[in-house]
């Protein structure tokens, strides 16, 4: 069992699957079991057609509140409640979709405000954030990736139900190594977009937002007026650049394209990353991938 093992590529062979490793070292195997945040194989079964990615917030409260159980909210956006340990409360939620404009400082205010309702002494000790992989018809994937890559078992899509999921998932991809009878409810092959015609169709116009329509109402900006430690979408002649100011004379410049499928990419200056407007994945100011789908860098220019 090896750790801090990045795969970064993954191609057929006759005889199975050769996986690289931080883009170093290869792996040869019959059988690769994917289970991952968000599948990188592209475009293979039109996967970034049916996940999206939802960011969501959570504070870790100092209290002498006491719970009785769990709580989710029925509101829209949900919130839950839940205690840590004897004086740790954690509320979260503010779901949104990944790479939107959003004030994300409000995201943590309209959580704490409900907290404070119980307990206005309370005393916030963490915040942070996180995205989740949904699947568009709300259930998860456990099975064969593609008709192309049999082997290839994928596991994703836990819709932020990952310790009820998993369970279920582990017990599916036993069952199918082994080639014993397993639950076709997770399938890979079947109709997501015609059975959620709603949120494909949200979908299709958040990826041609990011992929087209951001790219091109950019205008151009003039760097000088990006704070030290900000970053920015700009234009720059028939293109639209990242910049990011690191110092008083010193900015980086990336393409403004994620590596993943070349989506636009916006700047979160709460977290100082860059975020893609598709498919969620994240990047530190210098274009170095934080998080995927994409596994490879932003390129500088």
């Amino acid at each position: 069992l090896y750790d801090k093992s990045k795969v970064t590529d993954l191609i057929k062979e006759k005889d199975g699957y050769t996986a690289t490793i931080n883009n170093k070292y290869t792996i040869k195997t019959n059988k690769v079991i994917m289970a991952c945040h968000y599948p990188f194989l592209v475009p293979d079964n039109l996967y970034f057609a049916k996940i999206y990615q939802s960011k969501s917030y959570t504070i870790a409260f100092k209290t002498d509140l006491k719970l009785k159980a769990n709580y989710l909210s029925l509101d829209k956006p949900y919130y839950y409640l839940r205690t840590y340990d004897d004086n740790t409360l954690l509320i979260g939620g503010s779901d949104h979709y990944t790479g939107i404009n959003i004030d994300i400082e409000e995201c943590y205010n309209t959580l704490a405000a409900k907290v404070y309702k119980l307990d206005k002494h309370a005393k916030i000790t963490h915040k942070w954030s996180r995205e989740d992989c949904i699947v568009i018809d709300s259930l998860p994937y456990v099975g064969e990736y593609s008709k192309k890559h049999k082997n290839i078992i994928l596991v994703t899509g836990f819709q932020k139900w990952g310790f009820t999921n998993s369970h279920v998932a582990a017990q599916n991809v036993l069952k199918i190594l082994l080639n014993e009878k397993h639950n076709n409810l997770y399938k890979t092959s079947r109709c997501t977009l015609i059975r959620s015609p709603k949120n494909t169709c949200r979908m299709v116009l958040h990826s041609i937002d990011g992929l087209l329509i951001s790219k091109l109402l950019l205008k151009k900006a003039n760097i000088e007026n990006i704070m030290i430690g900000s970053g920015k979408a700009i234009r720059e002649g028939t293109k639209t650049i990242l910049v990011y100011r690191e110092s008083e004379d010193k900015f980086i410049y990336l393409e403004n394209k994620c590596t993943h499928m070349g989506c636009s990419l916006i700047w979160n200056d709460i977290e100082k990353v860059w975020e893609s407007k598709c498919h969620g994945s994240i990047f530190d100011p210098y274009g170095r991938v934080i998080q995927g789908p994409a596994n490879q860098d932003l390129y500088k220019i």
